[in-house]
This record gives structure tokens, sequence and C-alpha cells, in this order.
């Protein structure tokens, strides 16, 4: 087996298949070793389809910057064919058709798939501790939270069972489990990847899907794969000059950086080790000389809230219904209670209450 596995990002290890070093089957080896050891007490993938991924070594994966890297999918939005999905919901549990158009590009980029992440349910929450599956460990510590949504994808990054793993981020499911886990997550701009077959948009445009990574290259890879409009795409927005890539690559220039110490949410005690960490990085970011600037944003906090609170609502109870007329209602007859109150306070709003939150 290959034993080196864990200190390579993506990039070098689809270059060590390029070359002939090692093989894709050597790789997934690797990885179900990963899983198998690490797993049962992390908790980070609920489903696994090991054979099909070995019957894809062996078959021979596409030809792409990937190319044999174990890979795993967040089971909220990622429709990959054939296999089920469930959306951190006890009641849901759907075989996807077809794949989504941003798995599509991952595909085409040489990733071998062999496993779904957990996710709370449909990634309502910043924790990942389902009713459906558990909760998702922190790979540093047993007993806490690796984040959410895409904790399981965190986790199982962070643990050294992938290089990268797919998550989706509407107000901080990549973000935050990357900060709780030690990984590198970035939400990519509205309109950068598709959403697509299914959805054009997600919460109003708030939520994006991408990957979570051990390496900032690999996520720029990643993004140069997958994004740029699909047919049908509500809007398009310019490609970047250059690759995200070549971006990544590049010496920055000196930035002004603003410092955001104040909690979004009202009566919040931030810790004391988290603000020192913060104090940390803002000196390390002075010392490779950019300029740190304490700011807070202009914005209405209990505005802010009640909008993105309204639009969130709105969107559960638009999933649920469409589940159950879809499905039937046996697949949302059994709702954890704060999505069930989400989606109760969803269908109590009015059009004309989305429309405001959307444009206030």
């Amino acid at each position: 087996m290959f034993k080196e596995y864990t200190q390579y990002d993506g990039l070098a290890l689809a270059a060590l298949v390029n070359s002939g070093e090692v093989s894709a089957k050597e790789l997934l080896d690797a990885a179900v070793h990963q899983a198998n050891q690490i797993n049962p007490k992390l908790n980070a993938i609920v489903h696994r389809f090991d054979e099909r991924a070995y019957n894809a070594a062996q078959a021979g994966l596409p030809s792409g910057v990937f190319t044999g890297v174990p890979y795993l999918l967040k089971d909220l939005s990622f429709s990959f064919a054939d296999e089920p999905i469930t959306m951190g919901s006890r009641s849901v549990n759907i075989i996807s058709e077809k794949d989504s158009e941003i798995v599509k590009r991952m595909k085409a980029t040489g990733v071998n798939t062999f496993g779904k992440t957990n996710t709370p349910e449909f990634g309502l929450i910043i924790t990942t501790e389902p009713k459906a599956h558990g909760a998702t460990h922190n790979p540093f510590k047993k007993g806490y939270s690796s984040g959410g949504s895409s904790g399981g994808s965190a986790a199982a990054v962070a643990s050294g069972i992938v290089p990268m793993a797919g998550g989706g981020d509407g107000g901080g499911s990549i973000r935050f489990p990357s900060a709780w886990c030690g990984t590198f997550g970035l939400k990519p701009s509205r309109g950068r990847n598709p959403m697509g077959p299914n959805l054009g948009e997600g919460w109003e445009g708030a939520v994006a899907d991408h990957v979570i990574t051990r390496s900032v290259r690999d996520s720029a890879a990643m993004l140069d794969a997958t994004s740029g409009a699909e047919i049908g795409a509500p809007y398009v927005i310019a490609p970047p000059e250059g690759t995200f890539l070549q971006a990544a690559m590049r010496a920055p220039r000196k930035l002004k950086i603003a410092l955001h110490q104040q909690p979004l949410i009202a009566n919040t005690t931030v810790d004391k080790e988290v603000l020192a960490v913060l104090e940390q990085t803002a000196k390390q970011l002075e010392s490779m000389g950019h300029e740190v600037v304490p700011a807070e944003p202009n914005i209405n906090i209990e505005q802010f809230w009640h909008d993105f609170i309204v639009v969130v609502c709105a969107h559960t109870a638009f999933t649920i219904d469409n589940i159950e007329r879809e499905f039937g209602v046996d697949h949302v007859k059994n709702l954890e209670p704060q999505t069930y109150n989400m989606a109760l306070l969803g269908r109590s709003l009015s059009a004309v209450d989305l429309a405001h939150a959307k444009h206030g």
C-alpha cells in the first residue's frame, strides 16, 4: 500500500499517477484503508461504494488534473447517478437518476469518488449531528463538533481519508467546518459554479457548491475545472483573467485586510482563545507586509438576520413540499424539530415577505 498517501495534496497525487509511480488503485487502497481505520471514530462518511470506485480505477478514469485521486461528496446537493442521497434526513432516501452538472465536471477531472459525507438535515445548521446518521466528530478531539453543514467533508479531509471533498455553503457551510477542522474552504461567488440541472440557484443565490481541501492550489484547480455557466443558468458572471490556479500560485501583492472582531449575532460572547488566535493571525499577516485595519461591516445586523431567516425558512418549506410532491409523504414524515419549525415558519410567510427579504 502507498504509505505516503496522506503527505500529498490532490494535484501531487495525480502527478504520481500520471508519472506511473503509483496507480489509481493504489491510491484508492490507501483511501479505503484510511476510511476503515478512521471513519468508525469520526463518522464522516455515511455512504460508501468502494466496489464501484475500484471498477472505475480498473476501467480507466478520465484524464484530468486529478486523475486517480480518491474523492468524497457531501450527501446534500451533489447528485451522483445511481447512488442514494439522504440530505441528512431520516425520511429522505432518493436514488439519483443522473449526475448534477457540477458532479459531471468534477468527474471529468479524473477524481475517483467512493462515498458520501455526513451533513445536518437539509444542511440547515452549523454543526453536523443529524439524527439520521449521528454526529461527526472533530478529527482533533472526539466529542467536539466538526462544524457544518459540510462537517463530514471537512473531517474526512482533515483526518487524511481524502485530500479534498465536495462541500456546499449557504451561510458558512464550507467556511465553518474548514475553520474548525483546519482545512481550506472557499465559497465561490454566486454563479461561478453550476447548481443544476434541478436548481438554478439555492436560497435566492446564497448557496454555492465547491470543495474543502488541504491545499489552496487544489481548491483553485478544481474551481478552474468546474466554474462557468451551464445551460439555463439564471445569470452569468465574467470569467477570471487567467486561471484560479495561476492566481493561487502568484506571490500576493500588499493587501489591506479588514479585522472583524465583533460577533454578527447580538449578545454573543467570543471565547478568549478564539480572539487570541485571531490577533495572532493579524500579526502574522502584518509580518508578511500586509496592512491590517480594524473594521466592522456597516450593515443593520438585526435586519440582516431577519431577511436571511425569511429566505432560509421559505426555501426549507419549499424543499419539503417539493420532496413530498415528487416522492410521497413518507419521505418527509419524520423531520427533525428544527427542520419542522423552519418549514412551519416558511409556510407562514407571504411572497411579499420573501421579496422584501431578498431586496431589503
